[in-house]
Formats: C-alpha cells, sequence, structure tokens
C-alpha cells in the first residue's frame, strides 16, 4: 500500500515538473536562410582616457538613457556620456553620508536605468541610491538583508537582485552553488526568495591553498516590463525563462550544439600546475547573453579564426532563427537599436570604449500569423 503510494506521488511530481513548462528542442541549424554570414560593422567614435577627467580601469555594465546618452562604472566612478561620446560627468560621490557610496571598487556596484533616473546598489554601503539624471540625490533606501550580490532592476513593487549562496569550505571537490533571485521590497524593510538556479563550482584545498573553479556560468538578462528572466547556468547549452512574478519556469530552450574543445591561457595553465583540479574538456557552450531589438542574441563557445566568434539569434518564444559572426577586438558591452559598444584594448593596452554601427542586421521580418513574438521595444538588457 505504502508502495503504491509513494509510486503514484513520484509520478504526480513528476508529470507535473513535466507539463509545467514548455521545453523547445531547436536543430542544429537556424531557420534563416542567410545564417553563418560575418556581420558588418562601422566605427562611429572611440573614447580613450587621455584626459584628466576620467580614467578606465575595469569599466561594465554599460546602459543607455533614453536620450541616447550612456553610463558606463568603473573604480570610484560612474562616467556618463553624451549620445556623440562626449564625457559630460562623473556621478560618484564617495562617502559614508546620504547619496554618498562606500563600495570603491566596480564589483559591488550595479544599477540600472528608469527613464533616465539612476538606481544604484551600493554593496558595501547596504543601500540603494536613487538619482536624477545629473547625479542628484532623490532617495536613498537602506537595506535590512546584506551583501546582496547583484541588482537586476524594478519588479513591481520591488527591486530584483542576484544573490549567490557561500561555498562550504570545509568540503572539497564539486558543489551546487545557489544563484537566487531575491525580491527586495521597495522600502528595504523585507525581502522573499523568487527561484534557485544552481551553479556547479569545483572547491580544492590543497597544501598550495585553497581555490575554486567555476565549472558553469550564470548569465542573466532581466526583462522589467514582464518580469520575466532569461538564465544560463549550466555549462552545455540551456536557456530558461522565469516568470518572476509567479516563480515559475515559463519554458527552457536549446539547440543541438556542437561543443568546443577547452583552451587553456597561459595563465590558466600556471593555475593548474600550481592547484591541480579536475581537467575541463569543453568550454561552457554559452558565454554571453543580450538584446538586440526583439530578438535574444546568445554569445557561443563556437570560434572562426577568420570571421571571429559565432552568435546564435533566438526570438522570445525559444525558436532558433538565426546566427551570424561577430569579429571584435574586444568584448561586446551592450547593445543598442542598431549599435553596439565594445570594450577594446589599443597596442599599448590602454582601454578604450569603441561605438559601431551594425550595417547588416540580423532581423528575421515578422509577417502577419508569425508565430515569432516581440519583445518589449523599451527593454534594456542588464
Amino acid at each position: 500500500m505504502k508502495k503504491s503510494i509513494l509510486l503514484f506521488l513520484f509520478l504526480l511530481i513528476f508529470n507535473f515538473v513535466i507539463y509545467a513548462q514548455e521545453i523547445i528542442e531547436n536543430p542544429e541549424k537556424p531557420l534563416s536562410k542567410n545564417a553563418g554570414r560575418m556581420l558588418r560593422l562601422q566605427e562611429v567614435f572611440r573614447i580613450t582616457d587621455e584626459s584628466d577627467d576620467f580614467y578606465f580601469k575595469a569599466p561594465q555594465s554599460l546602459k543607455v538613457d533614453s536620450e541616447g546618452n550612456f553610463l558606463i562604472i568603473d573604480d570610484n566612478q560612474i562616467l556618463k556620456f553624451s549620445t556623440d561620446g562626449r564625457f559630460l560627468k562623473n556621478l560618484f560621490k564617495k562617502g559614508q553620508g546620504p547619496g554618498e557610496i562606500s563600495t570603491r571598487y566596480h564589483g559591488g556596484l550595479s544599477y540600472f536605468l528608469l527613464k533616465n533616473d539612476v538606481f544604484l546598489y551600493d554593496r558595501d554601503g547596504n543601500k540603494i541610491i536613487h538619482m536624477d539624471s545629473k547625479g542628484n540625490l532623490i532617495e536613498e533606501i537602506k537595506l535590512k538583508i546584506t551583501r546582496l550580490n547583484e541588482m537586476y532592476g524594478p519588479g513591481g513593487k520591488e527591486f530584483i537582485f542576484l544573490n549567490e549562496s557561500r561555498i562550504d569550505r570545509a568540503k572539497s571537490g564539486f558543489q551546487d552553488v545557489d544563484m537566487s533571485i531575491i525580491a527586495v521590497s521597495k522600502d528595504g524593510s523585507s525581502s522573499k526568495n523568487v527561484f534557485d538556479f544552481p551553479k556547479k563550482v569545483y572547491w580544492g584545498i590543497t597544501s598550495g591553498g585553497e581555490f575554486s573553479v567555476d565549472w558553469a556560468r550564470f548569465y542573466g538578462l532581466y526583462d522589467r516590463k514582464t518580469q520575466e528572466i532569461f538564465v544560463s547556468h549550466t555549462d552545455e547549452y540551456k536557456i530558461v525563462l522565469v516568470d518572476l512574478s509567479t516563480g515559475k519556469v515559463i519554458r527552457s530552450f536549446n539547440r543541438k550544439y556542437p561543443r568546443a574543445k577547452y583552451v587553456m591561457t597561459e595563465g590558466l595553465k600556471r593555475f593548474y600546475q600550481r592547484y591541480k583540479p579536475p581537467e575541463k574538456k569543453h568550454e561552457n557552450d554559452v558565454l554571453g547573453l543580450s538584446f538586440h531589438k526583439d530578438q535574444l542574441w546568445i554569445k557561443t563557445s563556437t570560434k572562426d579564426e577568420k570571421k571571429g566568434t559565432l552568435f546564435d539569434v533566438f526570438n522570445k518564444e525559444g525558436k532558433y532563427v538565426d546566427n551570424f559572426y561577430l569579429k571584435l577586438n574586444g568584448t561586446l558591452m551592450t547593445t543598442h537599436g542598431d549599435f553596439i559598444f565594445v570594450l577594446e584594448k589599443d597596442e599599448d593596452e590602454n582601454l578604450q570604449i569603441v561605438k559601431y554601427k551594425i550595417i547588416d542586421g540580423t532581423q528575421i521580418p515578422l509577417s502577419p500569423g508569425s508565430p515569432f513574438t516581440k519583445l518589449d521595444p523599451d527593454f534594456q538588457g542588464c
């Protein structure tokens, strides 16, 4: 009798998991007949830090406002530039007081733009600073929950954050670290866990010291209008879409993908020689997520010496519609309309921000009755 009840419960749970979400298996090749082309780019402008107004040390998190101006976070800096690349202002105010930032390093800061207002999370100060487009303080919100990793944006009556659980330092070997999506009330007084994504890591304890290796990488893109998040959290090709208002998976999708061999840099070779962690056979299939207009771009581990890196293109419904190669001399920071922003280095290893115009687009026409669904036109990926 007990076995029958247990079997019934298992089948009930199994069927619930299977049918609670849509699983889309895509083929190796996309729908577009023009797939596999090399995307052509035209340089619009290039920003260097040759002046004394600002410096580039570790620029990240470039976001564009509704007027075309854009912000960049760096150490002790929140740099604002005009639509034509002119430096406007550093919004960073160091200190412990209202509107002032305790966190020095760029990794402890995250932000989103709402209209042209800036909402900045100061991790060391454990607060959200709401300022206008000129950097004037509007509101400061103290948080009860501490040491969150990153703020994604607003979610209805809450702020959406990402948090990473701690590694068990007493245990050597593979571990699943929870990457948790957390909703924090607008006044900062309460929080709730919305969804967890496990990320595989390896923690080692050796005579040479303690170390960790991210076996899988976590990438998330949050859509504030729909309150949905696209996530990649495994080393293999899989994207999960979650409705954060309900905490449920809407769909997951992938495609048949020939895995790329893991290639170690000289620095990684020295790391492996010292600590001797398990050897990886393959690169992570997915190396980044971003949005271009109404489509999802997935940076893959596939590279071609002549063409560059392969980017896959999906619509919001999880259909594999296109792919293209993008040959960059640096790292893609964000897309905006028909433009992309790239972090590059010159021959002297000096960092530069470069804006390019996309000459041949990647859009597939959406005809009447098309199964493709447009994303929110005002959305900017985080």
